[in-house]
């Protein structure tokens, strides 16, 4: 297959790798605006959408920055390509609809980069999930720390994986109630089958800390960057086995858009601290 990723930095270099390394037989293209080193790292780079057209890709990344996900990820699904787009599915739920509505008019999936669902302790807290009626989650970073230059979103944006895996394990979140600013957030989500998650986020913090507490169990969810990778690799293998299949997977941009309608109305509430 022809894959073309848009945007290439730190988490668009790590899908490289893994496709480069794990997937030989896919031929890698990357659309970007300005001048990079794809061609270093086993792809053909390209700034005209001409050519894009003209390649007809099967599969799209979107791994730009995330203000701009919908937009490119809009003129994929024109190509029409299957749509993969890094975690959060956007900034805003403008122009979502329509990437849904495009992706099925034509018949392709997509799929939202969450990979903390294949940390291999919360697939087994999955399992058990069902019978689980309270859990405390904590992550906590230094985002000045992070590879790459860029403006950082909200920390409920950068840090949504958490509430992306505490909707999967315990179902879809019915209410949201606490406290946000820009870079800490406490809050408890109330989820349909019943179970309380309190979360705790903090991406300006003095130690890295990233965990959960299901029923009074305590689960470190901290890797190290070979068991990153096999996360991001188990999450390949599946969007893949769901293209072949024409399977629609999980998260796709439907269930993204609705978590993301969920952080954008709750941090509505605060907007000196929340913006």
């Amino acid at each position: 297959m022809n894959i073309l990723f848009c945007g290439l930095g730190s988490i668009g270099k790590r899908h490289v790798r893994l496709l480069r390394d794990n997937f030989p037989e896919h031929e890698l293209y990357a659309f970007r605006s300005g001048n990079g080193n794809g061609s270093a790292i086993g792809v053909y780079e390209t700034n005209s959408w001409d050519f894009v057209e003209q390649l007809k890709p099967d599969i799209c990344f979107i791994t730009n920055p995330t203000q701009y996900h919908t937009g490119r990820a809009l003129l994929c699904a024109m190509l029409p390509s299957h749509v993969f787009v890094e975690k959060p599915v956007s900034n805003q739920t403008k122009g979502l609809l329509a990437l849904r509505i495009k992706l099925f008019k034509h018949r392709k999936i997509s799929m939202v980069g969450y990979n903390m669902r294949f940390h291999p302790r919360l697939q087994e807290l999955k399992g058990q999930a069902g019978g689980i009626r309270g859990a405390t989650i904590v992550c906590a970073t230094d985002a000045s720390k992070w590879p790459g230059q860029r403006d950082l979103n909200h920390v409920m944006l950068e840090l949504s994986h958490e509430l992306d895996y505490a909707s999967w394990l315990f179902g879809p979140i019915l209410a949201m109630h606490g406290y946000t600013e820009r870079f800490w957030s406490n809050f408890m989500l109330f989820h349909e089958g019943g179970c309380s998650s309190h979360i705790a986020l903090d991406m300006a913090a003095d130690k890295e800390e990233r965990y959960i507490v299901a029923d009074g169990e305590y689960i470190d969810l901290r890797v190290s960057e070979e068991e990153r990778d096999e996360m991001f690799l188990r999450q390949l293998e599946y969007f893949f086995d769901c293209v072949k299949a024409g399977r629609e997977p999980s998260p796709n941009v439907e269930e993204a858009t609705r978590l993301l309608s969920k952080i954008l109305e709750f941090k509505a509430r605060f907007p000196v601290g929340g913006n």
